[in-house]
């Protein structure tokens, strides 16, 4: 190992590398750290890193002081409406996170987990007898069973699609990816033949995607837990809307500004 790449393991990666002779585990390192630099030129990339940590903040804010809530009015419904909202933030967190080191296609994968949890949310509020029956993946005696895709457009009525578009986009990379293999497929049948890729590569297009996602669901988890937990807390943190609102109505998610409005007109 040259003296160079033994200097930048000491400085960036004691704490990760175990083999100094991993040349993949250090380039994956040299990668995101390049994807963060180059991320960093771009102003508009400034603003999404500002909002999302923004309400990222005060989201996580509103959660945690629900600990200090009486619960004088507070009802076992409550408490499970309040533990499952509190597993949110982390997983909108861990999309960011992602995104932010190049990982696009993981970091939409992850970001369905806590938008499942804001349906699952949303599902019990239309259907509260069903509240155990959703935590323990069953289905009612009614025949009922929570379905992600459905939630929006069958029991809230706010979107015209029979499933949940948003929901189906993020659950896309978990179906193998068969889109970019397909293409890579294809590509090998040129002159260039077969080459085979890590997926290590700086899109601006995908990135701006996956915040325009985590804004999209960020502002609806925060709608819906000021819904939910405004009637029996005092004070509850309420951030101000508008910077939020007026990026999505910027990035074309204008519909989305409406579903939440509807959403939070029915809890």
């Amino acid at each position: 190992m040259n003296k160079k790449k033994d200097q930048r393991k000491k400085l960036r990666y004691h704490h990760f590398i175990k083999n100094p002779e991993t040349v993949h585990a250090l380039n994956t390192y040299d990668y995101q750290e390049a994807h963060l630099a180059e991320l960093d030129k771009n102003p508009l990339n400034n603003k999404y890193w500002a909002l999302i940590e923004t309400y990222y903040e005060q989201f996580s804010k509103s959660v945690l002081d629900l600990n200090y809530n009486k619960k004088t009015e507070w009802t076992d419904f409550h408490t499970k409406n309040a533990v499952m909202m509190s597993k949110i933030p982390k997983g909108l967190f861990a999309a960011f996170y992602l995104a932010n080191r190049g990982y696009y296609y993981e970091a939409m994968s992850s970001l369905r987990i806590p938008y499942e949890l804001l349906l699952r949310i949303l599902y019990i509020q239309k259907r509260p007898n069903e509240i155990d029956l959703v935590m323990l993946n069953k289905s009612s005696k009614e025949g009922n069973k929570f379905k992600a895709a459905h939630v929006l457009s069958h029991l809230y009525k706010v979107s015209k699609e029979q499933n949940d578009y948003l929901y189906s986009f993020m659950s896309r990379p978990l179906h193998g990816m068969m889109h970019s293999v397909t293409k890579e497929v294809i590509q090998s049948s040129k002159k260039e033949g077969l080459i085979l890729k890590l997926g290590y590569k700086f899109d601006h297009s995908i990135y701006v995607v996956v915040m325009n996602l985590i804004l999209v669901v960020m502002y609806l988890c925060i709608r819906t837990h000021i819904s939910i937990f405004d009637p029996v807390k005092e004070n509850l943190l309420k951030p101000d809307y508008k910077p939020l609102i007026q990026a999505l109505k910027n990035i074309q998610m204008k519909e989305y500004l409406v579903v939440g409005a509807k959403i939070v007109d029915q809890l």
